[in-house]
């Protein structure tokens, strides 16, 4: 049997409310894809500044002189410019290697301090200022 004309009528929303919910789906699809683009940007920025920021946060870091304690003297000392121009001169009288001073084992660390008390600091602040 032929449908009717108010068969095909009838027909014609049903198909129109399927289209609607397949435009919907998709719009919803779209605002997923969206927000998880703007997460996974968000996230790209965040490990983006962070990267770019560490190297300033490790220089800050190298900017504050090293504190070591003299255990045998019972002090402290700042390892400054000034203290690693002496440390070179004790590694030019003792024939030492050059190498870092924190590299050092505590033994020699310990020769060092002992030599540093026998050899203080002229107090020569005048000559530096000029």
């Amino acid at each position: 049997m032929k449908p009717s004309k108010k068969d095909e009528i009838q027909s014609e929303p049903f198909e129109i409310k399927s289209e609607a919910k397949e435009k919907a789906g998709s719009i919803t699809n779209r605002r997923e894809c969206m927000h998880l683009f703007s997460q996974v940007a968000f996230l790209g920025t965040v490990l983006m500044t962070s990267l770019a920021t560490l190297p300033t946060v490790l220089k800050a870091d190298d900017d504050h002189p090293k504190r070591y304690h003299d255990k045998e003297h019972k002090d402290d000392h700042e390892w400054n410019d000034r203290e690693d121009r002496v440390y070179q001169k004790w590694l030019e009288e003792k024939h030492h290697v050059k190498r870092e001073f924190a590299k050092l084992k505590a033994k020699e660390q310990n020769e060092y301090w002992k030599w540093r008390h026998e050899h203080p600091d002229r107090d020569d602040s005048n000559s530096e200022r000029r």
